[in-house]
């Protein structure tokens, strides 16, 4: 069984445009070797990101495309949980950043990301 991995935002909007070459050759081996899972928060986020130009697709629309082209799944994880998580993750407050962290440690699983605050915190950020 692969190991669970989560994207962070600009990671599934890098992806979904086409800019593999943006992320590091360790990060594309996860993406490879895991069971992908977006936070339905990545969602939200990309979403925000288009209500002020920065992107040009919905949440939902990304989501649907990456998961038919890599099997990328939303997680379903309980938002009591995450919320209870995300209550440890004082080191930001991105409520963006710290649901999709919070995510990903329910699980004790990988983020790739190249935030350089999600991994100064989180000891399964993935990137370099």
């Amino acid at each position: 069984m692969a190991s669970r991995t989560y994207l962070d935002t600009h990671v599934a909007v890098w992806l979904y445009g086409g800019r593999t070459k943006a992320i590091t050759a360790a990060a594309r081996r996860a993406l490879i070797a895991g069971d992908l899972y977006l936070s339905p928060m990545v969602i939200l986020e990309i979403d925000f990101m288009r209500e002020i130009g920065r992107v040009h697709e919905s949440g939902e629309r990304i989501y649907r495309e990456l998961s038919k082209r890599s099997g990328l799944a939303i997680s379903e994880t309980p938002f009591a949980e995450i919320v209870f998580e995300a209550s440890a993750q004082s080191w930001t407050k991105d409520p963006f950043d710290r649901i999709i962290v919070a995510e990903a440690a329910v699980y004790g699983a990988s983020l790739v990301t190249k935030d350089p605050d999600i991994h100064d915190h989180y000891a399964h950020a993935l990137w370099e």
